[in-house]
C-alpha cells in the first residue's frame, strides 16, 4: 500500500504544475492587447478548467481582456469545459490531439455558441502567434 502513496503524490504535484501552466497562459492572454485573427469577433468564453480554475476571456473586435475566478458572474456565450491535464495536452498537441480531437473523445464540452467558440479558440488556443503584446 505504501507504492501507492508516492505515485499519488506525484500526480498531485503534477497536477499542481499543470495548474500553474495553465494560470501562466490566461496570464499571458490577459497581457495581449490585441488579436488581429479576431476582429469583428465580439463575445465571452468562459474557461472552466477542473484542477486549475475558472477564466473568462472578453473579444471585442479583437481586443483582449482576461478575468480569472469569475465563474458564472459574467454571460459567457461559449462554456469550454476540461480537465487541466486535458487542456494542456490540447495546447502541447500532445499525440496529435486538438480541439476536435479532444471534443470527439469527450475531453472537451463546448456549450453555448459554438460558433463563436471555434472561431475563438482556433484564433487564440490553437493559432496565438499573431497576438499583439500590451505595452
Amino acid at each position: 500500500m505504501s507504492s501507492q502513496q508516492p505515485q499519488q503524490a506525484t500526480q498531485h504535484a503534477g497536477g499542481e504544475t499543470a495548474s500553474n501552466e495553465i494560470a501562466e497562459l490566461f496570464r499571458q492572454a490577459a497581457s495581449m492587447r490585441s488579436q488581429p485573427r479576431l476582429r469583428g469577433v465580439t463575445g465571452i468564453c468562459r474557461f472552466d478548467i477542473a484542477g486549475a480554475g475558472s477564466w473568462s476571456v472578453a473579444v471585442n473586435d479583437g481586443e483582449i481582456s482576461v478575468l480569472e475566478g469569475t465563474g458564472n458572474a459574467l454571460r459567457a456565450d461559449c462554456v469550454v469545459t476540461c480537465g487541466a491535464e486535458d487542456f494542456l495536452r490540447i495546447l502541447r498537441r500532445e499525440n496529435q490531439m486538438n480541439l476536435l480531437t479532444a471534443g470527439m473523445q469527450g475531453l472537451l464540452a463546448i456549450s453555448g455558441d459554438t460558433v463563436f467558440a471555434m472561431a475563438f479558440l482556433g484564433s487564440v488556443i490553437v493559432a496565438p502567434v499573431a497576438a499583439v503584446p500590451q505595452r
